[in-house]
């Protein structure tokens, strides 16, 4: 992997300490699902997206306890493919969202982690415009929604109701 070095870091009550280097570059957003502890411990996702092979694909890690597991995410069809933000309420309904594609056909690319795995689930894709979704965000009921762009104009969907989220 052709990848740049960063450091993860894990947030404490009062202070702020690096944890463990991450081989892998262009770590996007990072966020906590905080309402769904494993006993008392809260988990931590990041999503973004790293270069292999001259192609973009896309990343997940996550934080439990003391240290960061890599977890396999599926890539669009063509093209590259980022993930440029997450969002979660419970451990089985965490969602991330991003674009695939080859300039100057791209796609929105919304995923959905059901406590096992990541999958891509539908997403209503203007098919022009280089569409992009950048923001994510699931409110306490389990209704996700994302926004994103496409040809300069605003671009929102509700996500629960294309994948079955709780």
């Amino acid at each position: 992997m052709n990848a740049t070095k960063y450091r993860a870091a894990h947030l404490q009550v009062r202070s702020f300490a690096p944890k463990s280097s991450l081989n892998y570059n262009l770590l996007n957003r990072m966020t906590a699902v905080s309402n769904a502890p494993i006993g008392n411990q809260a988990v931590f996702w990041a999503v973004g997206y790293y270069q292999e092979n001259n192609v973009f694909k896309t990343l997940a890690i996550y934080w439990y306890g003391n240290q960061w597991t890599t977890v396999p995410t599926p890539n669009g069809s063509t093209g590259d493919t980022y993930l440029s933000n997450i969002a979660g309420n419970a451990l089985n309904n965490i969602w991330a969202v991003g674009d695939y594609g080859s300039d100057p056909t791209r796609h929105t690319m919304v995923q959905h982690w059901d406590g096992a795995n990541w999958t891509i689930a539908p997403s209503q894709d203007p098919g022009t415009g280089l569409p992009q979704l950048y923001g994510v965000s699931v409110l306490p009921s389990g209704a996700a929604w994302a926004v994103g762009q496409f040809d300069y104009q605003t671009l929102t969907e509700q996500l629960s109701s294309v994948c079955g989220g709780n």
